[in-house]
């Protein structure tokens, strides 16, 4: 697998997880993490993924948990 297909892989990935937070309105993160676990993400994936996720400012981080945050 190329770099650009892990990058576009990585960037569905987090797509779906942000589609599934904003469903749901909030996930708690050790949900949201053993989810990702069965798909094979180590913690240090799924940390990654968490940062990058709430960098974009769609979803913020409150306590354990991750919360829809777009209007």
């Amino acid at each position: 697998m190329t770099t650009e297909q892990k990058n576009k892989l990585a960037l569905q990935v987090i797509k779906s997880v942000l589609d599934a937070v904003k469903e749901a309105g909030r996930i708690p993160c050790g949900t949201l993490y053993a989810a990702c676990m069965t798909h094979g993400a180590t913690l240090e994936q799924y940390q990654n993924m968490e940062q990058a996720m709430i960098k974009t400012t769609l979803i913020k981080k409150e306590g354990n948990e991750l919360i829809w945050n777009a209007s």
